[in-house]
């Protein structure tokens, strides 16, 4: 199963699109953290343009972590945290540099910060005024 969160207008074929918002139409409307699937169950998630409006990010990457099983994907799309792409929206909550997913590594785990998600950086780059990352559940 593959999951597209926030999916909005986005919506993909082959995924589960969830959102909130009803009038997107998506398979589950459904308000994130939590995620209401088993561990280790889900073979990919797509998150374009949803996380910076995720007030309970930590949790959030915590519960894709664990319903991600071993060796499954998580593609993020973001506005880069340093244009104005990332600060015009109203209903951003937060902002992204390419360091921010060091938090949810093992780079970081000597923190000591309550973060259960360790996923595998395998692309963070910025393209445009976005930043693109793909994680990896080892």
């Amino acid at each position: 199963m593959k999951l597209n969160l926030g999916a909005g207008d986005k919506y993909l074929e082959d995924f589960c699109n969830i959102d909130a918002n009803p009038e997107v139409h998506p398979d589950l409307i459904l308000k994130v953290p939590p995620l209401p699937f088993s561990d280790d169950s889900i073979d990919e998630i797509h998150a374009s343009h949803f996380l910076e409006h995720v007030s309970e990010l930590v949790e959030l990457m915590d519960e894709c972590f664990r319903v991600l099983k071993s060796g499954g994907i998580m593609s993020i799309v973001v506005p880069y945290g340093l244009t104005h792409l990332a600060y015009q929206d109203p209903y951003h909550v937060r902002f992204f540099v390419p360091e921010s997913f060091w938090y949810f590594t093992e780079r970081m785990a000597y923190l000591k910060y309550p973060i259960k998600a360790r996923f595998e950086i395998l692309v963070n780059e910025i393209y445009d005024k976005e930043l693109l990352v793909t994680l990896r559940k080892p």
